[in-house]
């Protein structure tokens, strides 16, 4: 990764070479029956010495001076008694003459500009002819201040950019800070009024469609009414190539192989025929289109050809389209609608057997037992295998050829018309089995 120089800009300070601030007052009161500025009784007054000190550090901070400048101590004693002494820089201050008992001290810190910006308090207890006590320690004020960022990079060496930026302080939950990024002028702008008073770490990375392109991390100082602004400055970007990967599948559009199950030669106009259509390939979702005698009749994979349609010869289409209409396919049936049956019960012929390409031999049994059934009746077909022969599956004959259905044994079917079903049966291919080549298939060689 190239490197990521960074340049910091601060709107209102020059780049400081320091940290936060921090204001120290230590207060020390003492109590003597010495002389005193003013008459009082010997012993019934003291001395208040203010001493102030100052540790400062400060980074990324508001325009705002925070070297304290003068320190004003306003104290509210007995009966009302009070002071003011205001003392500049770290010098001290004596107060002097004070009556004995509880005393309230508040301290306040300015700038060079006269403006506040820290406060510190304390209580102490004066006695007659003692020596007392107390550090104040003077603090920014709490509140929320203004978070305002800048973010710049060379717009043309990053295509995707996105910022991600985090404001974190010891013990809180991460701040996720939300930048508006304008992609063609290579900026992203961040501004928050809600931010409390306090330091944080400032973590912020210019992504380029998932990669890191840049990062920076800068302490930032937020104070209480007052605006925190910076400018952070990619120079320099890191710029990662794409790579192209080439997946070459053909697609050449051949057509789908579509069948229709559920025509019979036959139905009368009291009896509901239903057709279903489906296709022989996978990872394909067709739309089908129903068609008789030529005219659009429904969609979706079955058609019910119900008691609307008068008698006469029909010929029920069926197409199928890829959702591209990149592929398709068709199947077709003829169906001869008749008279209706005279109770409204129609029988239909049922015919089994063993197919004729069988390499094997067996029976098929039929419940319950007949040939012919009334339509909707179910009926269970199971083939029986004859010793050495193997049950293979189902095939049934279709508009024009024999189709295969299932290899579940039994066969649950529900007669809808005349239909055949043919069991297949095999064996094992054993050459030289002694069995007549005609019966079992195999070819005997000479030994």
């Amino acid at each position: 990764m190239n490197g990521s120089p960074i340049r910091r800009i601060l709107r209102g300070v020059g780049l400081l070479p320091w940290g936060g601030i921090g204001i120290a007052l230590a207060i020390v009161l003492t109590l003597s029956s010495c002389v005193a500025p003013v008459s009082v009784s010997t012993g019934k007054t003291g001395l208040l010495i203010l001493t102030f000190s100052d540790g400062v550090s400060r980074t990324i901070v508001p325009s705002i001076s925070m070297v304290p400048a003068t320190y004003e101590a306003v104290g509210t004693g007995p009966n009302g008694a009070t002071f003011t002494e205001v003392v500049s820089g770290t010098t001290g201050a004596s107060v002097q003459e004070l009556g004995f008992g509880d005393w309230s001290i508040v301290v306040t810190a300015r700038n060079s500009e006269d403006t506040p910006i820290g406060e510190g308090s304390a209580t102490a207890t004066v006695h007659t002819n003692q020596a007392t006590s107390v550090a104040i320690s003077v603090t920014p004020y709490h509140g929320t201040g203004v978070l305002s960022l800048v973010l710049l990079w060379p717009a043309a060496g990053i295509e995707v950019p996105e910022v991600t930026a985090t404001l974190d302080h010891t013990g809180e939950a991460s701040r996720a800070l939300d930048f508006l990024v304008d992609k063609q002028l290579g900026t992203a702008t961040f501004s928050a009024d809600d931010v409390e008073a306090g330091y944080y770490t400032l973590t912020v990375k210019l992504m380029d469609n998932g990669a890191l392109a840049a990062a920076a991390v800068e302490v930032v100082r937020v104070l209480a009414g007052q605006t925190t602004g910076a400018t952070l400055q990619f120079d320099q970007t890191n710029s990662v190539g794409g790579s192209l990967s080439l997946s070459i599948s053909p697609s050449l559009g051949d057509p789908l192989t579509v069948s229709v199950a559920g025509a019979t030669q036959s139905k009368p106009t009291d009896q509901t025929l239903t057709l279903t259509s489906s296709i022989a390939e996978t990872g394909v979702t067709p739309a089908y289109t129903w068609y008789v005698n030529g005219e659009a009749a429904g969609t979706g994979s079955s058609f019910i050809f119900d008691t609307t349609w008068p008698q006469g010869l029909y010929r029920i289409d069926v197409t199928a389209f890829s959702a591209d209409m990149t592929r398709g396919g068709s199947a077709g049936a003829t169906i001869s609608v008749t008279a209706p049956g005279g109770s409204g019960t129609t029988e239909y012929v049922l015919t089994t057997g063993i197919s004729g390409w069988s390499t094997g031999r067996g029976t098929v049994d039929v419940s319950p037992a007949g040939s012919s059934f009334a339509a909707g009746t179910v009926v269970s077909l199971t083939a029986v295998p004859d010793p050495g022969s193997t049950f293979v599956g189902w095939a049934e004959a279709g508009a024009s050829q024999y189709q295969y259905v299932s290899a579940a044994n039994p066969l649950t079917i529900t007669i809808n018309g005349d239909t055949t079903y043919f069991a297949t049966m095999a064996v094992p291919e054993i050459p030289n089995n002694g069995i007549d080549d005609d019966l079992d298939g195999q070819t005997d060689e000479p030994s």
